[in-house]
């Protein structure tokens, strides 16, 4: 194929910019592998397809491209030659016939790269574009979980309650990742052409992949959430008060010290059935009470992992038990003057991701910068988990307790109750449960 080489001069390569077009076919080379077919397309991030760079005081011109025959990769490249079916490359560049000598499975996928790009140059590029090509958003981890019950975790770090030591974080990469963008796309709309029979296998199997890296795109969910900061209780912001709940409302039990399982479940707690945890000064049983899951932070061990398509999502690593305290819902306290500062600036940003938990309407946990893995937990039909309003010495607060005995390695999932609006767009659930009522809410 002749060759013809992109001008290395700065001014030369300032006059090339009008000569490139989006859906060229080229030959493009990276590191020590040799030249690869490839087509000129845009970068998911900038939504460019060409851009400067300085090197030793000069500026070079650098074009995005996705390698054929090559999983959907893509690259910022300089090394470039304009693709053509003339002359085989392997004459001008015999060098790379080292590569090949064994003819192993690098040199079958260079073959076949070859032949996908001599097919592509029968097409015209608005439809080599429309099999190949899509117009992105900068968006990660698209995760609505929008309710006045919670709000879907983006994040995962390392929570109090949780007997993990390790603070390592993975900085999400500025370029794409193996096979998958880290975007959602959009489709352009399709071009309409007559092609030749000898076209039409090749235009199918173009479609099966770029139907196959439109799943790709759509199932990916970012490794890495973005960050928040762990904390083991709320943190009160404004006028905010900590205590909402006067002391001359509470009141000591009876509950016999003796007793096997003191103020617990099945002890017949009076503040416990009350919801009201024990002050441990007033409470008989003293140390031995067994109604303080807030105050001792008694969780079962859990994790946030990576569900198959729901984002992110919370499971046990330990057998619960029904009606057990797994995790307190904490994150910054709101006042509702406070809750509606934060909700105009989402609104303005146009970010759908919430972490609103209402207590009532002037107090708002909102666990969007702070909280712990509670905000990991996902939508179901079918819960296994349900969240309670506790007093504790004065102040409300919120946690999960189990609905029944739940399995190590279970996901925890709860009912968002999310009080569907008329006008307003309902959300698709994707718990997958036998009775799932197909959109979150009711």
């Amino acid at each position: 194929m002749t060759s013809k080489i992109i001008p290395k001069n700065s001014s030369q390569l300032m006059q090339q910019k009008q000569f490139f077009k989006i859906g060229d076919i080229m030959w493009a080379k990276i590191g020590k592998y040799p030249f690869w077919p490839c087509i000129l397309c845009f970068d998911p991030y900038s939504n460019k397809f060409i851009k400067e760079y300085r090197e030793n005081n000069n500026t070079l011109l650098q074009l995005h491209v996705r390698f054929l025959n090559d999983y959907g990769r893509r690259s910022w490249v300089k090394n470039i030659y304009i693709f053509s079916e003339e002359q085989n490359v392997l004459s001008k560049y015999p060098q790379y016939l080292s590569y090949f000598q064994k003819k192993n499975a690098l040199f079958k996928n260079w073959t076949s790269a070859i032949e996908e790009a001599q097919k592509l140059l029968k097409l015209n590029q608005e439809k080599r574009m429309t099999i190949f090509e899509k117009t992105y958003t900068r968006t990660t981890n698209s995760r609505k979980h929008i309710g006045s019950n919670g709000s879907k975790p983006q994040n995962m770090s390392v929570d109090s309650c949780i007997n993990s030591k390790s603070t390592k974080t993975y900085p999400l990469k500025s370029s794409l990742m193996n096979k998958y963008d880290l975007s959602d796309s959009i489709e352009k709309p399709k071009v309409t052409s007559t092609l030749t029979d000898s076209l039409k296998s090749m235009e199918t199997k173009l479609k099966k992949r770029k139907i196959a890296d439109i799943q790709a795109h759509n199932n990916y969910i970012s490794m890495e959430p973005s960050k928040f900061l762990p904390i083991k209780f709320n943190n009160p912001c404004g006028n905010v008060k900590i205590k909402d709940i006067g002391d001359d409302v509470f009141n000591p039990c009876n509950c016999n010290p003796n007793q096997s399982d003191p103020c617990g479940p099945n002890s017949g707690c009076l503040n416990r059935l009350l919801m009201f945890e024990c002050d441990p000064e007033l409470c008989p049983a003293g140390d031995k009470c067994n109604n303080q899951q807030f105050k001792k932070q008694l969780c079962p061990t859990v994790t946030p992992f990576l569900t198959k398509n729901r984002g992110w999502g919370l499971k046990t690593l330990d057998i619960i038990k029904k009606e057990s305290f797994i995790i307190e819902y904490v994150g910054d306290l709101l006042d509702g003057e406070e809750f509606n500062k934060r909700m105009n600036i989402l609104i303005k940003k146009r970010n759908e991701n919430h972490y609103f938990f209402h207590i009532n309407n002037s107090r708002i946990i909102d666990a969007g910068s702070k909280g712990n893995f509670s905000r990991f937990m996902n939508h179901s039909c079918e819960p296994n988990c349900e969240s309670y309003k506790w007093i504790v010495n004065g102040e409300t607060r919120v946690g999960f307790f189990a609905l029944h005995d739940i399995a190590a390695g279970s996901e925890l999932v709860f009912n968002y109750n999310f009080q569907n609006v008329k006008g307003v767009t309902k959300i698709p659930c994707q718990c997958g449960a036998a009775k799932c009522s197909k959109f979150i809410g009711v």
